[in-house]
């Protein structure tokens, strides 16, 4: 099998370079070939929208400078217009040919693991209207690796009532700690999957301070996992946010542990390791947290 890719490399904030891999392509087997012979389909459509997002480059520009200005009747104006509607026609002509092309795929494939796998590869993200597509699906191709991932996208399980898993972490200089060690005399345990890069997580800190502040004398408790791939991009956001809770790098993966798609994410958890909330931030975090507290 050959793979290959473009390497890009950047110095991080130590002087350490950093690599990333783009454009990956896995090639010299019968299945790889069948990958990419079913990922044309995406291509093909790749290059049109490329085409379209040239053609109407003029309107799009316009468009996007008026909704920057907030001048809403300006968007009502260009979207009425001769290019405008050409440019929506295009869109909506697009979007259809694509969602027809997409299910035929799926539909084509629904007998194996490529149905799902298709499914996976071809979307962003699936939603609930996708539902039907996964149920036309044969059981063999349900019960497949890719089917089990494509169920839990669309059918998934909320965790309130369940128990966490525990887990084991360590801190700068090494000292291990476990969940429950970390949990041991608190009423309530906010546990955050969170980065340094992601900028809703940073947005998010100023609400967690005064929560902290505000019940920590009281039994709340902040573990906050970071998924920062480096080590020194963590520290000085820690250093940077003054973060005065637990907070460590999740270097044994357990944001897996905690099914753990996208960041942030967190879970409001009682003293006996259950969760009474999750993915609740802002003011919603904060009146459950006031609730809990009362």
């Amino acid at each position: 099998m050959e793979i290959s890719g473009s390497v890009s490399s950047s110095a991080g904030a130590d002087g350490t370079a950093s690599y990333g891999l783009e454009a990956l392509k896995v090639a010299g087997s019968p299945m790889s070939d069948r990958y990419y012979e079913l990922m044309q389909v995406r291509y093909g459509m790749d290059s049109i929208f490329s085409a379209n997002q040239r053609r109407h480059a003029e309107i799009i520009a316009a468009v996007g400078e008026a909704k920057g200005k907030g001048d809403t009747r300006k968007v009502e104006e260009l979207m009425n217009s001769k290019a405008g509607k050409a440019m929506l026609a295009d869109e909506h002509k697009f979007f259809s040919t694509l969602d027809s092309l997409y299910n035929k795929t799926f539909m084509d494939n629904k007998d194996s693991f490529w149905g799902p796998l298709m499914m996976i590869s071809l979307t962003t993200y699936l939603s609930e209207d996708m539902r039907p597509v996964y149920e036309a699906f044969s059981q063999e191709a349900k019960d497949s690796y890719y089917g089990k991932l494509v169920h839990e996208e669309l059918y998934p399980a909320g965790m309130i009532g369940e128990k966490v898993p525990d887990f084991t972490v360590k801190d700068e200089s090494g000292k291990e700690y476990s969940l429950a060690q970390l949990s041991e005399g608190k009423k309530y345990i906010l546990i955050d999957f969170w980065a340094s890069w992601c900028a809703p997580c940073r947005r998010e800190i100023p609400n967690l301070k005064n929560l902290y502040a505000k019940y920590s004398s009281k039994g709340f408790q902040i573990i906050s996992i970071s998924r920062d791939k480096n080590a020194e991009d963590w520290k000085k956001a820690i250093e940077d946010e003054q973060l005065t809770w637990p907070n460590f790098l999740d270097e044994s993966d357990i944001a897996k542990l905690y099914k753990v798609r996208a960041i942030p994410t967190m879970y409001l958890v009682d003293a006996d390791g259950r969760i009474v909330a999750e993915n609740v931030r802002g003011e919603a975090l904060a009146e459950k947290v006031a609730e809990l507290f009362k």
